[in-house]
């Protein structure tokens, strides 16, 4: 099937059903490129529009159709050049790729013959009175030239050359011609010619003549004596003649030689020719160039070959032609001695004969096919070179019986080849921590290596893995066989067997069935087998949360964050992080280490025996087994903390006690019951740090702890629920004291509440007293939560009393209710002052004052609660 996409002008691509490709390419042009796509060359020429213009050829070139307009235009994307005759042109005759101008001159017609890649403009003087004619001393053509410079070289080309410095059109030096000598009539008869046919078409004298550029001039001085010479056979011709750039191919002479052919549009280009010719001292030799496009990388599969088609020979019998490789000569206006050195070696000669006066031999085509001619394709391949050159010479250059003349356009190269699959991609390998590149530890002795593969051809691969030492010598290797080329999932091969701990580096390549492509760059890795040692422990703190040594020495407290290191116990160098968590906690990575050490920061959330578990983990992701640091937590003192609300200005509130500042945020300071006291205004409220209270259990118990909470409060609106005081988590208040509106059948009162979890829609417990709440005035409200009052170690014993300005036996309010015990989780949140939590929402804002606020951790009794109560009562 032919690759559409690797079609140019001369080589065309053929994918073959095995996934082997055939390239195929001319020396000279076989189509060319229109709107509808490629086309073959056709140099018929038609009238269109205004213009003469050939079918289908790779020269942009019009011609005149008539008039006076330009005689010829040849463009190259932005760049012409444009030749014009002095005067008026007749209608053209139009003959196959030949246009004839009549009568340019008495006597004279302008013949402009157009090819592939050029043209020929020739005055043809067609008798020896026409010759006479005084028009005939100086030709000149009109000469313009868009884009382009026009440059007369020292060989005497004239070039047309872009800003680049590209030669974008040319004209070999200017010659004249007389018409080709007849046989002798014994000669035909020896050589069974017909009547009139020539030995070869070589003119019998080829003259150069000078050329001169001026001001958009060119002029051509025809030679007066060919003119005159009575042996000068007719008609003569007389050029220039144009094309776009060197031809692939080209003929030299030895007896002109330095004179080039490779540009001319006429004779000798009319043939490739190899040999002496029949009946002439004229020696010839043909070299042509292929460009490789579209085979970088390649490799061939087969002998390449090489073919041409013999159109004359000068015996009957078959006589052999030579096949030589030569060197590189294309835009070098090749001639004889500058190509006499090049030919290096010989591919062989094939045998041929083709002389339609031989019992009319047709043409056949000669073939060259050689393992030599593979080995210089290959050699140029893997060079990253373009061109394969040849030439064709006779075996015996005196011996006009081999001499031959081979068509233009018939010279082609076959090569079949296969591409290289392409190096793979997305190399990685398992059993590494991410990202896992070049360099990984691996924690296994046999990770899995993989690998994207694929191939320009498309097809079937065999994957195949090496893995190395350091040194480069393979330890273990394996293949992957029938992997289709560009799988979105990679070629996968496990090592086996498992390489012990060390050091190594792997590759990979893809292979066909005819070539490998290149490995991919050396992937290192190391293989680490032992996990490291559970890592050691130690205060960075000597005296806060040390390790526990069965002394019942406690230190730090809930909210108090202190400082451990972790270090490797034996001194590993690999060790790259650490994983710890308390109980069943969540699990903390740490990776940013000093000397492969850490310092992590911990602040517990409840006290006594807190167990800190922690990990080493190594580069390659092994880890240690658990290391155990247990340490006592201080408990929070049985007088927690006491906010005096003396305060006249700012947002910081001081404990008396010294452990639990305060933040107020929209408060204001009044004087209260006693000194100051904060006035809250509905929106405000005063909030600790951290937890106060600890509710959940002590380690080993299963009840609540006794805590208590009192507090001065007056309340100026009793329009919603207000709290006082609260303990919040993240979506209950552990407890709140203060008022509510549903207390007592609905007429309000004040109640002491707990929740029983963290979670919205959680159970509460609440105690009220049956006191009538009066607006504006101070009130000592105090509550109390006794855990397992009853000493039975049944949850049902715990107690819950509200005791309002000291209770009996002052004949005030006492209440007091069984609950369960409130949230045996750890606290997270924080107290609060003048607000509350229910259901993750913050609400019960106070409206009014509050003043002395005391915490315990510890129920107090009602002996307790009434000197408090008598110690503020009267100031």
């Amino acid at each position: 099937m032919l690759v559409s996409d690797m079609v140019d002008e001369y080589a065309t691509h053929v994918a073959n059903p095995d996934g082997t490709f055939t390239f195929s390419a001319s020396t000279d042009p076989q189509r060319v490129r229109k709107a509808r796509g490629w086309v073959p060359i056709d140099r018929s020429l038609a009238v269109v529009g205004d213009r003469v213009v050939p079918a289908a050829t790779l020269l942009d070139v019009s011609l005149s159709a008539g008039g006076t307009g330009d005689a010829v235009v040849m463009r190259d994307g932005a760049a012409s050049l444009s030749l014009s005759w002095p005067k008026p042109l007749p209608a053209p005759v139009l003959d196959g790729n030949v246009a004839t101008y009549p009568e340019v001159i008495p006597g004279v017609d302008l013949r402009i013959t157009v090819e592939v890649q050029s043209f020929s403009q020739v005055l043809v003087v067609k008798t020896r009175k026409a010759a006479a004619n005084p028009s005939l001393a100086r030709l000149t053509w009109g000469v313009r030239a868009d884009g382009v410079d026009l440059r007369t070289a020292s060989t005497g080309e004239l070039r047309a050359v872009d800003s680049t410095g590209r030669v974008v059109f040319m004209a070999p030096p200017a010659t004249m011609w007389d018409s080709p000598a007849q046989p002798n009539p014994a000669q035909a008869r020896m050589l069974g010619l017909p009547e009139g046919e020539t030995l070869d078409e070589a003119p019998a004298s080829v003259i150069g003549i000078p050329a001169q550029l001026s001001q958009g001039r060119l002029a051509v001085v025809p030679d007066a004596g060919m003119l005159k010479a009575a042996d000068t056979t007719f008609p003569v011709m007389i050029d220039p003649s144009f094309s776009s750039g060197y031809a692939r191919w080209a003929t030299v002479e030895k007896t002109a030689p330095d004179t080039a052919y490779q540009t001319t549009n006429n004779w000798p280009r009319d043939y490739i020719r190899a040999g002496r010719a029949w009946g002439e001292t004229s020696v010839w030799r043909s070299l042509m160039t292929f460009t490789l496009t579209g085979m970088a990388a390649s490799t061939l599969v087969s002998n390449p070959s090489f073919t041409i088609r013999l159109d004359h020979s000068g015996a009957c019998a078959d006589t052999p032609v030579e096949l030589w490789r030569i060197n590189y000569f294309l835009n070098t206006g090749v001639t004889w001695n500058s190509s006499k050195a090049g030919w290096i070696s010989n591919y062989g000669s094939r045998s041929g004969s083709a002389n339609d006066s031989c019992s009319a031999q047709n043409s056949e085509y000669l073939e060259w096919s050689t393992s030599a001619m593979r080995s210089m394709i290959q050699s140029t391949l893997d060079g990253g070179w373009g061109t394969f050159n040849v030439g064709l010479k006779a075996p015996n250059e005196t011996d006009e019986n081999q001499w031959k003349k081979f068509g233009i356009g018939t010279a082609t190269l076959e090569a079949t080849y296969n591409r290289a699959p392409n190096t793979p991609t997305s190399a990685t390998m398992t059993d590494c921590p991410a990202p896992c590149a070049s360099g990984a530890y691996v924690a296994v002795g046999n990770p899995t290596l993989k690998a994207l593969a694929s191939d320009p051809d498309g097809g079937t691969l065999t994957v195949s893995f090496v893995v190395a030492d350091l040194a480069g010598v393979t330890q273990r290797s394996g293949q992957v066989t029938g992997y289709l080329s560009g799988s979105a999932a990679p070629a996968s091969w496990q090592v086996s067997p498992a390489l012990p701990t060390g050091v190594y580096q792997w590759r990979v390549q893809a292979c066909d069935a005819y070539i490998c492509g290149s490995f991919t760059p050396w992937f290192g890795f190391t293989t680490d087998l032992n996990s490291p040692s559970t890592p050691a422990i130690t205060p960075v703190s000597p005296s806060l949360y040390f390790e526990d040594n069965g002394s019942g020495v406690s230190s730090g407290g809930v909210g108090v964050a202190g400082s451990l290191k972790l270090s490797p116990a034996n001194g590993e160098t690999d060790v790259v992080a650490y994983e710890w968590h308390f109980e069943s906690g969540t699990v903390t990575t740490v990776n940013q280490l000093t000397n492969y050490s850490a310092t992590i920061s911990v602040t517990p959330t409840y006290d006594g025996v807190r167990t800190l578990w922690v990990k080493a983990v190594d580069v390659a992701g092994r880890k240690s087994a658990d290391k155990a640091y247990r340490f006592l937590v201080a408990s929070p003192a049985p007088d927690a903390a006491v906010w005096m609300m003396n305060e006249t200005t700012g947002t910081t509130v001081a404990d008396s006690i010294g452990s639990y500042p305060a933040t107020a945020a929209n408060v204001t300071w009044a004087a209260g019951k006693v000194d100051n006291a904060a006035q809250f205004s509905g929106t405000g409220a005063i909030t600790t740090a951290v937890p106060v209270l600890m509710t959940g259990p002590d380690v080993g118990q299963q009840v609540g702890r006794d805590f208590s909470v009192s507090a001065w409060v007056k309340l100026t609106n009793t329009s919603a629920d207000r709290v006082a005081v609260a303990q919040i988590g993240a979506h209950q208040a552990m407890f709140r004291l203060g008022y509510s509106t549903a207390a007592n059948g609905g007429s309000g009162g004040w109640c002491f509440t707990v929740s029983a979890a963290d979670v919205n829609s959680a159970a509460t417990q609440s105690v009220c007293a049956n006191w009538t709440v009066a607006t504006g005035q101070w009130v000592y409200l105090t509550g109390v939560f006794d855990a397992d009052a009853g000493s039975t170690g049944n949850m049902s014993d715990n107690t819950m009393t509200i005791y309002v300005d000291g209770g009996d036996p002052f004949g005030m309010s006492t209440a007091s209710a069984y609950a369960a015990v409130p949230w045996v989780t750890p606290p997270s949140g924080k107290l609060t002052i003048g607000r509350g939590l229910v259901d993750s929402t913050a609400t019960g804002y106070w409206i009014g004052q509050i003043d002395t606020v005391r915490v315990h951790q510890r129920a107090l009794t009602a002996e307790d609660v009434q000197s408090f109560y008598l110690t503020d009562a009267f100031l």
